[in-house]
Protein backbone atom coordinates (compact mmCIF):
# COMPACT_ATOMS: atom_id res chain seq x y z
CA UNK A 1 0.00 0.00 0.00
CA UNK A 2 2.85 2.42 1.06
CA UNK A 3 4.77 1.06 -2.38
CA UNK A 4 1.68 2.50 -4.41
CA UNK A 5 1.17 5.45 -2.79
CA UNK A 6 5.03 6.29 -3.11
CA UNK A 7 4.69 5.76 -7.12
CA UNK A 8 1.55 8.22 -7.61
CA UNK A 9 3.56 10.54 -5.56
CA UNK A 10 6.04 10.59 -8.06
CA UNK A 11 3.68 10.51 -10.89
CA UNK A 12 2.04 14.11 -10.15
CA UNK A 13 5.32 15.12 -9.30
CA UNK A 14 6.28 14.70 -12.92
CA UNK A 15 3.74 15.58 -14.59
CA UNK A 16 3.78 18.72 -12.56
CA UNK A 17 7.61 18.96 -14.18
CA UNK A 18 6.27 18.11 -17.28
CA UNK A 19 3.71 21.14 -17.56
CA UNK A 20 5.92 23.32 -15.83
CA UNK A 21 9.18 22.69 -17.99
CA UNK A 22 7.92 23.23 -21.44
CA UNK A 23 5.59 26.49 -20.81
CA UNK A 24 2.81 24.02 -21.56
CA UNK A 25 3.75 23.76 -25.17
CA UNK A 26 4.93 19.98 -25.26
CA UNK A 27 2.72 17.53 -22.87
CA UNK A 28 5.01 14.58 -23.57
CA UNK A 29 1.98 11.92 -24.75
CA UNK A 30 4.47 9.71 -26.32
CA UNK A 31 7.14 8.56 -23.73
CA UNK A 32 9.77 5.77 -24.97
CA UNK A 33 11.28 3.81 -22.22
CA UNK A 34 14.97 2.28 -22.07
CA UNK A 35 15.59 -0.16 -19.21
CA UNK A 36 19.11 -0.08 -17.48
CA UNK A 37 19.41 -3.61 -15.19
CA UNK A 38 20.98 -3.73 -12.06
CA UNK A 39 25.20 -4.82 -11.90
CA UNK A 40 27.25 -6.07 -9.20
CA UNK A 41 27.88 -2.23 -7.95
CA UNK A 42 24.51 -0.37 -9.43
CA UNK A 43 20.94 -0.70 -9.00
CA UNK A 44 18.82 -0.92 -11.88
CA UNK A 45 16.28 2.10 -13.09
CA UNK A 46 14.25 3.06 -16.62
CA UNK A 47 14.84 5.79 -18.31
CA UNK A 48 11.93 8.02 -19.73
CA UNK A 49 12.12 10.24 -22.80
CA UNK A 50 10.00 11.69 -24.70
CA UNK A 51 9.88 11.30 -28.39
CA UNK A 52 9.15 14.61 -29.40
CA UNK A 53 11.39 16.55 -27.33
CA UNK A 54 14.69 16.33 -25.57
CA UNK A 55 13.13 16.00 -22.13
CA UNK A 56 13.48 12.71 -20.36
CA UNK A 57 13.66 11.30 -16.69
CA UNK A 58 14.58 8.03 -14.54
CA UNK A 59 12.22 5.59 -12.15
CA UNK A 60 11.51 2.41 -11.45
CA UNK A 61 14.97 1.89 -9.28
CA UNK A 62 16.16 -1.83 -9.00
CA UNK A 63 18.55 -2.70 -6.06
CA UNK A 64 22.05 -3.80 -7.14
CA UNK A 65 22.77 -7.48 -7.53
CA UNK A 66 25.41 -9.18 -5.23
CA UNK A 67 29.15 -9.98 -6.57
CA UNK A 68 30.02 -13.43 -8.28
CA UNK A 69 32.97 -15.07 -6.57
CA UNK A 70 35.51 -17.04 -7.42
CA UNK A 71 38.18 -18.33 -5.11
CA UNK A 72 41.98 -18.84 -7.01
CA UNK A 73 44.42 -20.48 -4.25
CA UNK A 74 47.99 -18.85 -4.71
CA UNK A 75 50.45 -20.75 -3.13
CA UNK A 76 53.53 -19.46 -1.02
CA UNK A 77 56.77 -19.59 -2.42
CA UNK A 78 60.53 -18.95 -1.10
CA UNK A 79 59.85 -14.70 -1.32
CA UNK A 80 56.16 -14.49 -1.68
CA UNK A 81 53.25 -15.11 0.60
CA UNK A 82 50.23 -17.22 -0.52
CA UNK A 83 46.80 -16.15 -0.44
CA UNK A 84 43.48 -16.14 -1.79
CA UNK A 85 42.38 -14.20 -5.05
CA UNK A 86 38.59 -13.83 -4.77
CA UNK A 87 37.49 -12.58 -8.10
CA UNK A 88 33.56 -11.38 -8.97
CA UNK A 89 32.65 -13.08 -12.80
CA UNK A 90 31.00 -10.26 -13.56
CA UNK A 91 32.94 -6.92 -12.84
CA UNK A 92 36.49 -6.22 -12.10
CA UNK A 93 35.62 -6.65 -7.93
CA UNK A 94 38.56 -8.77 -6.56
CA UNK A 95 39.91 -9.33 -2.73
CA UNK A 96 42.66 -11.17 -0.56
CA UNK A 97 41.78 -13.41 2.04
CA UNK A 98 42.97 -16.31 4.01
CA UNK A 99 46.80 -15.43 3.73
CA UNK A 100 49.62 -18.10 4.31
CA UNK A 101 53.16 -18.18 5.33
CA UNK A 102 56.32 -18.17 2.98
CA UNK A 103 58.08 -21.65 2.61
CA UNK A 104 61.62 -22.33 3.43
CA UNK A 105 64.22 -22.95 0.54
CA UNK A 106 65.14 -26.05 -0.85
CA UNK A 107 68.79 -26.20 -1.03
CA UNK A 108 71.23 -28.49 -3.61
CA UNK A 109 74.76 -28.18 -2.81
CA UNK A 110 77.50 -28.49 -5.21
CA UNK A 111 80.92 -28.87 -4.66
CA UNK A 112 83.53 -26.30 -7.19
CA UNK A 113 86.79 -28.53 -5.99
CA UNK A 114 89.94 -25.76 -5.70
CA UNK A 115 92.59 -25.86 -8.51
CA UNK A 116 96.09 -24.90 -9.09
CA UNK A 117 94.14 -21.01 -10.38
CA UNK A 118 91.33 -20.70 -7.98
CA UNK A 119 89.88 -21.47 -4.43
CA UNK A 120 87.18 -24.31 -4.05
CA UNK A 121 84.20 -23.65 -2.48
CA UNK A 122 80.22 -24.77 -1.96
CA UNK A 123 76.96 -23.66 -4.01
CA UNK A 124 74.23 -23.51 -2.47
CA UNK A 125 71.08 -23.11 -4.70
CA UNK A 126 67.40 -23.29 -3.93
CA UNK A 127 65.23 -25.62 -6.65
CA UNK A 128 62.10 -23.68 -6.09
CA UNK A 129 63.67 -20.16 -6.84
CA UNK A 130 67.02 -18.64 -7.90
CA UNK A 131 68.59 -17.92 -4.33
CA UNK A 132 72.01 -19.31 -4.80
CA UNK A 133 75.02 -18.72 -1.67
CA UNK A 134 78.52 -19.93 -1.28
CA UNK A 135 79.94 -21.70 1.44
CA UNK A 136 82.91 -23.64 2.71
CA UNK A 137 85.81 -21.63 1.11
CA UNK A 138 88.58 -24.22 0.53
CA UNK A 139 92.39 -22.65 -0.49
CA UNK A 140 93.98 -22.93 -4.41
CA UNK A 141 96.00 -26.14 -4.85
CA UNK A 142 99.85 -25.84 -5.30
CA UNK A 143 100.82 -26.51 -8.62
CA UNK A 144 101.88 -30.36 -10.09
CA UNK A 145 105.28 -29.80 -11.88
CA UNK A 146 106.02 -32.10 -15.09
CA UNK A 147 109.63 -31.73 -16.37
CA UNK A 148 109.95 -32.66 -20.67
CA UNK A 149 113.80 -32.28 -22.13
CA UNK A 150 113.42 -30.92 -25.90
CA UNK A 151 117.28 -31.56 -26.93
CA UNK A 152 118.81 -28.84 -29.35
CA UNK A 153 118.61 -28.95 -32.98
CA UNK A 154 121.10 -27.68 -35.85
CA UNK A 155 118.87 -24.41 -35.67
CA UNK A 156 117.46 -24.76 -32.20
CA UNK A 157 118.60 -24.10 -28.42
CA UNK A 158 117.32 -27.04 -26.52
CA UNK A 159 115.77 -26.91 -23.01
CA UNK A 160 113.77 -28.16 -19.94
CA UNK A 161 110.19 -27.43 -20.45
CA UNK A 162 108.49 -26.90 -16.90
CA UNK A 163 104.31 -27.64 -17.42
CA UNK A 164 101.64 -27.90 -14.53
CA UNK A 165 99.85 -31.12 -14.95
CA UNK A 166 96.77 -29.80 -13.86
CA UNK A 167 96.31 -26.31 -15.79
CA UNK A 168 98.36 -24.14 -18.40
CA UNK A 169 100.90 -22.93 -16.49
CA UNK A 170 104.52 -23.53 -18.19
CA UNK A 171 107.90 -21.90 -18.10
CA UNK A 172 110.98 -22.84 -19.65
CA UNK A 173 114.56 -22.86 -18.53
CA UNK A 174 117.97 -24.69 -18.79
CA UNK A 175 118.85 -23.63 -21.96
CA UNK A 176 121.43 -26.22 -24.35
CA UNK A 177 123.17 -24.47 -27.74
CA UNK A 178 121.92 -25.26 -30.85
CA UNK A 179 124.28 -27.96 -32.75
CA UNK A 180 125.69 -27.46 -36.08
CA UNK A 181 124.49 -28.76 -39.81
CA UNK A 182 126.12 -31.77 -40.70
CA UNK A 183 125.48 -31.73 -44.50
CA UNK A 184 126.03 -34.06 -47.57
CA UNK A 185 125.85 -32.82 -51.03
CA UNK A 186 123.55 -34.22 -54.04
CA UNK A 187 124.75 -33.31 -57.63
CA UNK A 188 121.89 -32.72 -59.94
CA UNK A 189 122.82 -32.41 -63.53
CA UNK A 190 121.48 -30.35 -65.95
CA UNK A 191 118.95 -30.94 -68.63
CA UNK A 192 117.90 -29.56 -71.73
CA UNK A 193 115.13 -27.29 -70.28
CA UNK A 194 116.10 -27.06 -66.51
CA UNK A 195 118.88 -25.54 -64.34
CA UNK A 196 121.41 -28.11 -62.39
CA UNK A 197 122.03 -27.69 -59.03
CA UNK A 198 123.82 -29.19 -55.35
CA UNK A 199 121.73 -30.19 -53.02
CA UNK A 200 122.62 -29.80 -49.21
CA UNK A 201 121.32 -32.26 -47.16
CA UNK A 202 121.68 -31.94 -43.15
CA UNK A 203 122.06 -35.69 -42.02
CA UNK A 204 121.08 -34.74 -38.23
CA UNK A 205 117.93 -32.29 -38.74
CA UNK A 206 116.92 -33.52 -42.52
CA UNK A 207 117.14 -29.83 -43.90
CA UNK A 208 117.90 -29.34 -47.23
CA UNK A 209 119.36 -26.16 -49.40
CA UNK A 210 119.94 -25.78 -53.13
CA UNK A 211 122.71 -23.76 -54.16
CA UNK A 212 126.00 -23.71 -57.47
CA UNK A 213 122.70 -23.59 -59.69
CA UNK A 214 124.34 -24.16 -63.63
CA UNK A 215 122.46 -23.05 -67.00
CA UNK A 216 120.45 -25.67 -69.16
CA UNK A 217 122.46 -27.18 -71.99
CA UNK A 218 119.46 -26.90 -73.98
CA UNK A 219 117.87 -29.45 -76.50
CA UNK A 220 120.18 -30.94 -78.87
CA UNK A 221 118.26 -32.29 -81.59
CA UNK A 222 118.02 -35.85 -84.21
CA UNK A 223 116.05 -34.80 -87.63
CA UNK A 224 114.09 -37.94 -89.19
CA UNK A 225 111.84 -37.30 -92.05
CA UNK A 226 108.64 -39.10 -91.99
CA UNK A 227 107.51 -38.84 -95.71
CA UNK A 228 103.99 -37.71 -97.31
CA UNK A 229 101.86 -40.57 -97.98
CA UNK A 230 98.26 -40.82 -99.71
CA UNK A 231 96.72 -40.75 -96.22
CA UNK A 232 99.27 -38.74 -94.16
CA UNK A 233 101.51 -35.03 -94.56
CA UNK A 234 104.68 -35.93 -94.22
CA UNK A 235 107.09 -33.53 -92.09
CA UNK A 236 111.06 -33.85 -90.01
CA UNK A 237 110.48 -34.84 -86.48
CA UNK A 238 113.15 -32.96 -84.62
CA UNK A 239 113.87 -35.59 -81.56
CA UNK A 240 115.88 -34.54 -78.44
CA UNK A 241 118.73 -36.87 -78.05
CA UNK A 242 118.89 -36.29 -74.46
CA UNK A 243 115.22 -35.65 -72.88
CA UNK A 244 111.15 -36.84 -74.84
CA UNK A 245 111.02 -33.14 -76.37
CA UNK A 246 110.36 -32.82 -79.90
CA UNK A 247 108.49 -30.83 -82.50
CA UNK A 248 107.68 -31.17 -86.20
CA UNK A 249 108.80 -28.99 -89.07
CA UNK A 250 109.04 -28.68 -93.10
CA UNK A 251 105.93 -30.18 -93.64
CA UNK A 252 104.90 -31.38 -96.91
CA UNK A 253 101.17 -31.83 -97.25
CA UNK A 254 99.79 -35.00 -98.58
CA UNK A 255 97.26 -33.31 -101.22
CA UNK A 256 100.30 -31.31 -103.11
CA UNK A 257 102.01 -34.52 -104.18
CA UNK A 258 99.48 -37.29 -104.25
CA UNK A 259 96.64 -36.07 -105.82
CA UNK A 260 94.95 -39.57 -107.12
CA UNK A 261 94.13 -40.87 -110.08
CA UNK A 262 92.84 -37.66 -112.24
CA UNK A 263 94.52 -35.64 -113.98
CA UNK A 264 93.43 -32.07 -115.46
CA UNK A 265 95.12 -32.39 -118.84
CA UNK A 266 93.90 -34.38 -122.00
CA UNK A 267 97.06 -33.81 -124.47
CA UNK A 268 100.06 -36.70 -122.98
CA UNK A 269 103.27 -34.68 -122.43
CA UNK A 270 105.89 -37.98 -122.93
CA UNK A 271 106.00 -41.06 -124.87
CA UNK A 272 107.07 -44.66 -122.95
CA UNK A 273 107.59 -48.15 -123.03
CA UNK A 274 107.36 -50.95 -120.03
CA UNK A 275 109.76 -53.54 -120.37
CA UNK A 276 111.16 -57.17 -118.70
CA UNK A 277 112.47 -59.87 -119.30
CA UNK A 278 110.26 -61.13 -121.43
CA UNK A 279 111.72 -58.78 -124.22
CA UNK A 280 115.39 -59.60 -123.96
CA UNK A 281 118.05 -57.10 -124.16
CA UNK A 282 117.40 -54.09 -125.51
CA UNK A 283 119.35 -51.30 -127.30
CA UNK A 284 117.90 -48.01 -125.45
CA UNK A 285 119.78 -46.03 -127.48
CA UNK A 286 117.70 -46.66 -130.57
CA UNK A 287 114.51 -46.47 -128.25
CA UNK A 288 115.57 -43.05 -126.93
CA UNK A 289 116.08 -42.43 -131.36
CA UNK A 290 112.95 -43.63 -131.77
CA UNK A 291 110.93 -40.43 -129.30
CA UNK A 292 111.01 -43.11 -126.21
CA UNK A 293 111.03 -40.70 -123.38
CA UNK A 294 110.51 -42.97 -120.35
CA UNK A 295 110.50 -46.70 -119.59
CA UNK A 296 108.76 -48.59 -116.90
CA UNK A 297 111.18 -51.59 -116.07
CA UNK A 298 109.87 -54.94 -114.21
CA UNK A 299 112.30 -54.88 -110.61
CA UNK A 300 110.60 -58.62 -110.75
CA UNK A 301 108.22 -60.39 -108.84
CA UNK A 302 106.94 -62.10 -105.49
CA UNK A 303 106.86 -65.21 -107.27
CA UNK A 304 110.56 -65.32 -108.98
CA UNK A 305 112.36 -62.18 -107.00
CA UNK A 306 114.00 -59.94 -109.08
CA UNK A 307 113.75 -59.86 -112.95
CA UNK A 308 117.01 -61.16 -114.18
CA UNK A 309 117.17 -58.17 -116.74
CA UNK A 310 116.35 -55.55 -113.82
CA UNK A 311 119.62 -53.76 -113.43
CA UNK A 312 120.92 -54.44 -117.25
CA UNK A 313 117.63 -52.58 -117.99
CA UNK A 314 118.30 -49.69 -115.33
CA UNK A 315 122.02 -49.21 -116.63
CA UNK A 316 121.47 -49.03 -120.38
CA UNK A 317 118.16 -46.99 -120.04
CA UNK A 318 119.80 -44.24 -118.01
CA UNK A 319 123.03 -44.02 -120.26
CA UNK A 320 120.38 -43.69 -123.15
CA UNK A 321 118.84 -40.62 -121.07
CA UNK A 322 115.42 -42.37 -121.04
CA UNK A 323 113.78 -41.39 -117.83
CA UNK A 324 112.76 -44.32 -115.75
CA UNK A 325 109.78 -45.65 -113.52
CA UNK A 326 109.41 -49.34 -111.97
CA UNK A 327 106.87 -52.18 -111.66
CA UNK A 328 107.31 -54.88 -109.64
CA UNK A 329 103.88 -57.93 -109.76
CA UNK A 330 102.96 -59.64 -106.58
CA UNK A 331 100.40 -62.11 -105.37
CA UNK A 332 99.76 -62.35 -101.78
CA UNK A 333 96.80 -63.08 -99.61
CA UNK A 334 96.72 -60.72 -96.60
CA UNK A 335 97.76 -57.05 -95.47
CA UNK A 336 101.26 -58.58 -93.63
CA UNK A 337 102.34 -60.56 -96.79
CA UNK A 338 102.13 -57.33 -99.38
CA UNK A 339 104.32 -55.65 -96.54
CA UNK A 340 106.77 -58.57 -96.60
CA UNK A 341 107.07 -57.84 -100.80
CA UNK A 342 107.38 -54.40 -100.49
CA UNK A 343 110.12 -54.44 -98.28
CA UNK A 344 111.64 -56.60 -101.19
CA UNK A 345 110.68 -54.52 -103.56
CA UNK A 346 112.89 -52.11 -101.85
CA UNK A 347 115.77 -54.15 -101.57
CA UNK A 348 115.79 -54.48 -105.41
CA UNK A 349 115.45 -50.73 -106.27
CA UNK A 350 117.77 -49.32 -103.43
CA UNK A 351 120.52 -46.86 -104.40
CA UNK A 352 118.87 -46.21 -107.92
CA UNK A 353 116.99 -43.11 -108.78
CA UNK A 354 113.43 -43.41 -110.93
CA UNK A 355 111.66 -40.23 -112.25
CA UNK A 356 108.64 -42.46 -112.59
CA UNK A 357 106.87 -44.00 -109.57
CA UNK A 358 107.28 -47.16 -108.59
CA UNK A 359 104.10 -49.18 -109.31
CA UNK A 360 102.05 -52.31 -107.78
CA UNK A 361 100.82 -54.69 -110.54
CA UNK A 362 98.37 -56.91 -109.09
CA UNK A 363 96.53 -58.43 -111.82
CA UNK A 364 95.96 -62.41 -111.10
CA UNK A 365 91.70 -62.27 -111.24
CA UNK A 366 91.30 -65.78 -109.26
CA UNK A 367 93.36 -64.40 -106.31
CA UNK A 368 91.54 -61.01 -106.68
CA UNK A 369 87.70 -62.43 -106.78
CA UNK A 370 88.26 -64.60 -103.52
CA UNK A 371 89.82 -62.04 -101.61
CA UNK A 372 87.22 -59.60 -102.38
CA UNK A 373 86.86 -55.77 -103.13
CA UNK A 374 87.92 -54.35 -99.69
CA UNK A 375 90.70 -56.89 -98.48
CA UNK A 376 91.93 -56.38 -101.71
CA UNK A 377 91.93 -52.62 -101.54
CA UNK A 378 93.12 -52.70 -98.33
CA UNK A 379 96.25 -54.85 -99.22
CA UNK A 380 96.71 -52.93 -101.81
CA UNK A 381 96.46 -49.67 -100.04
CA UNK A 382 99.47 -50.83 -97.61
CA UNK A 383 101.47 -52.14 -100.30
CA UNK A 384 101.51 -48.38 -101.88
CA UNK A 385 101.41 -46.28 -98.73
CA UNK A 386 104.07 -48.21 -96.91
CA UNK A 387 106.66 -47.82 -100.12
CA UNK A 388 105.61 -43.79 -99.92
CA UNK A 389 106.45 -43.82 -96.12
CA UNK A 390 109.77 -44.57 -96.90
CA UNK A 391 110.26 -42.25 -99.87
CA UNK A 392 109.08 -43.73 -102.84
CA UNK A 393 106.57 -42.06 -105.07
CA UNK A 394 104.27 -45.22 -104.87
CA UNK A 395 101.43 -45.78 -107.35
CA UNK A 396 99.03 -48.72 -108.83
CA UNK A 397 98.72 -50.66 -112.33
CA UNK A 398 94.89 -51.64 -113.13
CA UNK A 399 92.74 -51.73 -115.92
CA UNK A 400 89.42 -50.60 -116.40
CA UNK A 401 87.81 -54.04 -115.22
CA UNK A 402 90.08 -54.33 -112.23
CA UNK A 403 88.55 -50.41 -111.31
CA UNK A 404 85.00 -51.40 -111.63
CA UNK A 405 85.13 -55.12 -110.41
CA UNK A 406 88.07 -55.91 -107.96
CA UNK A 407 88.58 -52.88 -106.29
CA UNK A 408 86.71 -50.30 -104.36
CA UNK A 409 87.19 -47.57 -106.94
CA UNK A 410 86.11 -44.68 -105.05
CA UNK A 411 89.36 -45.31 -102.90
CA UNK A 412 92.22 -45.94 -105.22
CA UNK A 413 91.19 -43.39 -107.47
CA UNK A 414 90.80 -40.35 -104.91
CA UNK A 415 94.24 -41.36 -103.08
CA UNK A 416 96.68 -43.11 -105.41
CA UNK A 417 98.18 -42.33 -108.65
CA UNK A 418 97.34 -45.31 -111.40
CA UNK A 419 98.86 -46.66 -114.54
CA UNK A 420 96.20 -47.39 -116.49
CA UNK A 421 95.49 -49.89 -119.19
CA UNK A 422 92.98 -49.12 -121.62
CA UNK A 423 93.92 -50.73 -125.51
CA UNK A 424 92.91 -49.14 -128.54
CA UNK A 425 92.19 -50.80 -131.88
CA UNK A 426 94.93 -51.87 -133.82
CA UNK A 427 94.04 -48.58 -136.89
CA UNK A 428 94.41 -46.22 -133.28
CA UNK A 429 97.99 -47.42 -132.51
CA UNK A 430 100.39 -44.76 -134.68
CA UNK A 431 97.92 -41.85 -133.23
CA UNK A 432 96.16 -42.83 -129.88
CA UNK A 433 93.74 -40.33 -128.41
CA UNK A 434 91.92 -40.76 -124.75
CA UNK A 435 88.27 -41.02 -125.71
CA UNK A 436 87.23 -38.58 -122.66
CA UNK A 437 83.67 -39.72 -123.36
CA UNK A 438 84.45 -43.55 -123.13
CA UNK A 439 87.02 -43.54 -120.67
CA UNK A 440 86.35 -40.32 -118.33
CA UNK A 441 88.84 -38.13 -117.09
CA UNK A 442 92.83 -38.46 -118.16
CA UNK A 443 94.72 -40.77 -115.74
CA UNK A 444 98.80 -40.33 -115.12
CA UNK A 445 99.98 -42.42 -117.50
CA UNK A 446 97.76 -44.41 -119.95
CA UNK A 447 99.12 -47.72 -121.02
CA UNK A 448 97.06 -47.95 -124.80
CA UNK A 449 98.49 -51.24 -126.30
CA UNK A 450 100.88 -53.99 -126.40
CA UNK A 451 101.64 -54.23 -129.76
CA UNK A 452 103.49 -51.28 -130.73
CA UNK A 453 106.52 -51.02 -132.90
CA UNK A 454 109.67 -49.38 -133.40
CA UNK A 455 112.46 -49.63 -136.33
CA UNK A 456 114.99 -51.63 -135.09
CA UNK A 457 113.00 -54.10 -133.69
CA UNK A 458 110.66 -57.15 -134.32
CA UNK A 459 108.81 -57.56 -131.19
CA UNK A 460 106.00 -56.00 -130.03
CA UNK A 461 106.28 -53.63 -127.16
CA UNK A 462 103.51 -52.20 -124.44
CA UNK A 463 103.47 -48.03 -125.37
CA UNK A 464 102.46 -45.56 -122.65
CA UNK A 465 101.51 -42.36 -122.71
CA UNK A 466 102.11 -39.67 -119.86
CA UNK A 467 99.62 -37.18 -118.61
CA UNK A 468 100.72 -36.06 -115.65
CA UNK A 469 104.32 -34.56 -115.01
CA UNK A 470 106.03 -37.06 -112.28
CA UNK A 471 110.00 -36.15 -113.35
CA UNK A 472 108.98 -32.67 -111.68
CA UNK A 473 106.64 -33.74 -108.76
CA UNK A 474 109.04 -36.65 -108.04
CA UNK A 475 112.36 -34.21 -107.66
CA UNK A 476 111.00 -31.71 -106.36
CA UNK A 477 109.40 -33.35 -103.10
CA UNK A 478 112.90 -36.02 -102.98
CA UNK A 479 111.25 -39.11 -103.80
CA UNK A 480 112.78 -42.14 -105.70
CA UNK A 481 116.16 -41.39 -104.24
CA UNK A 482 115.85 -37.69 -105.43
Amino acid sequence: MKLKFIKIFFLLLLLIFLFSSCNGECRHRDMSEMVIPPSCGERGYSVFTCVDCSFSFESDFVAPEPHDLTKTLIEPTCTEAGYTLNKCKKCDYSYISEPTSIVEHTITLTTVTPTCKSAGYTINECSLCEYEATTNPLPSLPHSIKETVVNPTCEKEGYVNYACENCSFAYKADYISAKAHVFTEVITSPTCEEEGFTTKSCTVCGKSVITDYTEPTGHSYTAKIIRATSSADGYTLNDCKYCDYNYKSNYEYSYAIFTGAYVNNSTPIAKGIDVSSYNGELNFNTLAANGVDFAIIRAGSSKTGEDVFFDINYTKARAAGIELGVYYYVEATGVEEMLEHAENLKKIIENKKFEYPVYLDFEKAELGEALGKELLTEMCAAFVEKLQADGYFAAIYTNNNWLENFFVKETIVNKYDIWYARYVSADNIASPEWNLTKYGTTMGVWQYTDEGSFDGFTEPFDLNLAYKDYPTIIKRFHYNGY
